[in-house]
């Protein structure tokens, strides 16, 4: 599909392909093979506002979702790890991070 999706470069193949790891796989290899044109960078600073923004909106699992990509790619940046920790007790959340099996991403 034409979709950009959030992901980390792992190392490269021998076929010049970046093997890269999905932010969020959903029920896909959490790998792939991913030729150069199809890699682009990964803004944080956009994710970051965009899981403040849906704070701002009372959106508690569009905020985790965003926080969970910044983490799962490039760790603990801002207050990405406490926004976390706070957003997973809200209900919906806790529901999202039980149905993913995610209890100890954050460990």
């Amino acid at each position: 599909d034409d979709s950009w999706y959030a992901a980390k470069i792992e190392g490269l193949w021998a076929n010049g392909a970046y093997d890269v790891m999905w932010a969020d796989p959903q029920g896909m290899a959490p790998t792939q093979a991913t030729l150069e044109n199809a890699i682009r960078p990964f803004d944080v600073k956009s994710y970051y506002r965009f899981g403040l923004n849906a704070l701002e909106n009372e959106d508690a699992v569009t905020a985790y979702l965003a926080f969970r990509t910044i983490w799962v790619l490039m760790g603990g940046v801002g207050k990405t790890k406490q926004m976390m920790e706070e957003l997973s007790s809200h209900p919906s959340v806790a529901e999202i991070i039980a149905e993913r099996n995610e209890q100890d991403l954050l460990t």
